[in-house]
C-alpha cells in the first residue's frame, strides 16, 4: 500500500484514538450522616459545578443533565463502598464530558479548539517519561485515578469547557470533507514544519498495542504536526478526523 493510502487508514483509526477525550475525575464523595440524602446529592452536584467549569456550563444549559447528575449522586451515596461511590461519579463525569465535548467539536470556534489541542499536546509531552501513561492518555482509555495530576485534569477540563461554551454561544459552520490527496498533503506539510520525516507516522499504527518511548513520541509528533498546520488548517483537519 502506498504511503498516502496508509496515512488515510491510520488517521481514520486515530479519529477515535488520539482525538479521544481524556477522563475527568470527580472529587471523592464522603458520606455525611448529618445531612439528608437530598442535601448530600445537591452538595455533590454543586461541588461538580464549582470544581469543574465544564459541568457548570452543561448543567446550566441542560437542566435534565443536572437532574441526571443528582440521580447518579444518590445512587453513589447508597453504595457502601467508598471506592464504588467515587467510581460511579467518575464514570458519570467522563460520560458527560465526552458526550458534550464530542457534540461541540464541529461547531466550536477555531481559537477554543486550537487551545484544547495545545493543552492536549502539553499534557502528552509532560507524560512521555512514562510511555504507558502517555499512550493511555493519548488514546483516552485505561487511565488510573492518579495517572494525571490535579493541575493537568483542571487544564484539560477547562479547555474542554471552552470548546463547549463556544459552540453554544458562537456556533461555526461545518468544515468540508478532506480528500485523500489533501489529507496526505496536509500531513506532509505538518511533519515538514516540525522537522520529522513523514514516515514516522507509521509507528502510530503500532502505538495502541506497543508501549515504548518511541511509540509515545510518534504519537506526540502526530499531535505536533496537526497543530503546526496552524489554527485554520490544523483545526479543520482535527474537526474532519473527529467526525
Amino acid at each position: 500500500m502506498c504511503l498516502r493510502l496508509r496515512l488515510c487508514v491510520l488517521i481514520c483509526r486515530l479519529a477515535f484514538g488520539v482525538l479521544a477525550i481524556p477522563p475527568v475525575f470527580i472529587t471523592d464523595i464522603a458520606k455525611s450522616h448529618a445531612a439528608s440524602l437530598d442535601e448530600q446529592t445537591e452538595k455533590i452536584v454543586a461541588l461538580m459545578e464549582k470544581d469543574f467549569r465544564i459541568f457548570g456550563i452543561v448543567f446550566k444549559t441542560y437542566p435534565d443533565e443536572r437532574r441526571k447528575a443528582k440521580r447518579q449522586a444518590r445512587r453513589a451515596l447508597k453504595s457502601k463502598s467508598a471506592s464504588q461511590r467515587s467510581k460511579i461519579m467518575r464514570d458519570y463525569g467522563l460520560a458527560v464530558s465526552n458526550k458534550y465535548f464530542h457534540s461541540s467539536v464541529q461547531a466550536a470556534k477555531n481559537s477554543k479548539l486550537y487551545n484544547y489541542m495545545k493543552v492536549e499536546l502539553q499534557t502528552s509531552k509532560a507524560l512521555r517519561r512514562n510511555p504507558r501513561v502517555c499512550l493511555k492518555f493519548i488514546f483516552g482509555k485505561g487511565l488510573a485515578r492518579n495517572d494525571l495530576s490535579g493541575s493537568m485534569i483542571k487544564r484539560i477540563s477547562d479547555a474542554k469547557a471552552g470548546v463547549i461554551e463556544s459552540a453554544l454561544k458562537h456556533p461555526q459552520k461545518r468544515v468540508p470533507n478532506v480528500s485523500d490527496d489533501r489529507l496526505g498533503e496536509l500531513l506532509r506539510k505538518g511533519y515538514s514544519r516540525i522537522g520529522v520525516p513523514i514516515e514516522n507516522i507509521l509507528l502510530v499504527e503500532e502505538a495502541e498495542k506497543k508501549v515504548s518511548k518511541e511509540h509515545c513520541q510518534a504519537m506526540i509528533n502526530f499531535q505536533k504536526a496537526v497543530i503546526a498546520l496552524g489554527r485554520k488548517e490544523g483545526v479543520d483537519l482535527y474537526k474532519f478526523l473527529a467526525r
